[in-house]
């Protein structure tokens, strides 16, 4: 094969990983993503991705949690109702998120699904940790410092959250009328 004929071949397109875990998905339509359905992934993308490297299982699970299939929690898997993230930039969208979460969980008849539960704040939690690592604006910042202090708040202890966050809140209102020059409720000053 000449040199000139090797440049008139187009060159195959370079397809992303969650590009090719999402053409798995579509062509085999697995029921669960097990460990073995994990390996037949990551076989797929290392034959579709230009990588020397295959993928982390936990990059692969973060792909597969953010679609509708359901993935076994022996490799991480959450349920889909527990995979839509708690809007950590809409603090009041956090707080109704969380409130219901620690309802779910306190009221859980099972353990697994207390577990679940659980393990879905924290998911959102250790996100969250990463996206304050790399900077924002400072109002999307101090709104996400404000819902990691919340998520670290109901890992602690998910039974007292709402009422800890209503005090919570509270306490930010009359730390930003006492900066604002208003007088605080509390001490008359």
């Amino acid at each position: 094969m000449s040199s000139q004929s090797a440049e008139a071949e187009p060159s195959p397109k370079r397809q992303s990983v969650r590009g090719a875990v999402l053409e798995y998905l579509a062509q085999r339509e697995p029921a669960v993503v097990g460990r073995r359905e994990l390996l037949q992934i990551r076989r797929h993308v290392l034959t579709h991705v230009n990588r020397t490297k295959p993928p982390s299982d936990r990059y692969l699970l973060s792909i597969l949690l953010e679609t509708n299939v359901e993935v076994d929690r022996a490799i991480g898997g959450l349920p889909v109702d527990l995979r839509t993230k708690i809007p950590v930039s809409d603090l009041a969208g956090c707080k109704r998120s969380l409130v219901e979460l620690a309802r779910q969980y306190c009221s859980a008849s099972d353990q697994s699904r207390a577990s679940d539960v659980r393990r879905a704040v924290r998911r959102t939690k250790d996100h969250l940790d990463l996206a304050l690592r790399r900077a924002g604006s400072p109002k999307k910042l101090s709104a996400q410092r404000e819902a990691f202090r919340w998520l670290t708040a109901w890992l602690e202890n998910p039974t007292v959250f709402e009422a800890w966050v209503e005090v919570r809140e509270q306490s930010r209102a009359r730390q930003a009328g006492s900066t604002h020059g208003a007088s605080d409720p509390a001490t008359g000053s």
